[in-house]
């Protein structure tokens, strides 16, 4: 009888939290330039912070906005 798993699956969900955060372009994924509100849901942590993160307040994020985000972020992680 094979063991269980288990252990597995711990190791498979801890990897999955420290797993590398989406690059600016990644996270662009209509390549105009910033992050929109709609945008940053795929990025763990970053729509809950978007006001946050969007210092401007133009209600979008841009690079130098979201390397600031992403720096905050993984400190949090």
């Amino acid at each position: 009888m094979a063991a269980p798993l288990i252990g597995s699956v711990d190791s498979a969900s801890a990897g999955a939290s420290r797993r590398p955060l989406p690059t600016f372009e990644q996270a662009d994924r209509n390549q105009d330039g910033f992050v929109s509100r709609f945008e940053s849901r795929a990025v763990r942590g970053l729509s809950e912070s978007f006001e946050r993160s969007d210092s401007d307040g133009s209600g979008k994020i841009d690079k130098v906005e979201y390397a600031r985000a992403l720096a905050i972020l993984d400190v949090s992680r």
